[in-house]
């Protein structure tokens, strides 16, 4: 009986271990995150569909680029870890992917209505900078 006990004590310890060990990211390893939003417009109109990404200037994001797509008002919430979460705070390139109406699943993808003026973070001239004070960010295109 004492074996069988220390067996099923042992598998016990052992399944917790695993599932503790297997649970995911770590939420205190995530860098704190501050809301940022804005409007995207092109030529005063709103870029409803949008798709904005902060890609960070400095690597080691864990989680990825915060982005957002937007509302039929243009209006964009950044997310990154978790919805509408915001954004680390830093510099960023700013990409905008403006899709030309069409399904939302094309193959491939519907032709950006921007030209791809914005859309390649090598060569996009839009940044941005995200601290604890700044949480509205817009993108009125095209740039002066």
């Amino acid at each position: 009986m004492r074996v069988e006990n220390r067996g099923m004590i042992f598998a016990t310890l052992a399944s917790c271990l695993v599932i503790a060990g297997c649970s995911g990211d770590d939420e205190s390893e995530l860098l704190p995150t501050h809301p940022v939003h804005g409007v995207l417009t092109h030529q005063d109109e709103p870029m409803s569909g949008a798709i904005v990404i902060f890609h960070p200037t400095k690597k080691g994001l864990v989680g990825g680029s915060p982005r957002g797509t937007a509302d039929e008002d243009g209006k964009y919430r950044l997310t990154t870890f978790r919805t509408d979460d915001g954004a680390p705070a830093g510099e960023y390139k700013v990409t905008i992917y403006w899709p030309e109406p069409g399904p939302p699943d094309a193959d491939p993808l519907p032709p950006d209505r921007l030209k791809n003026a914005y859309s390649d973070e090598k060569t996009t001239k839009l940044t941005a900078t995200v601290s604890s004070d700044q949480t509205e960010i817009d993108f009125p295109l095209p740039l002066p």
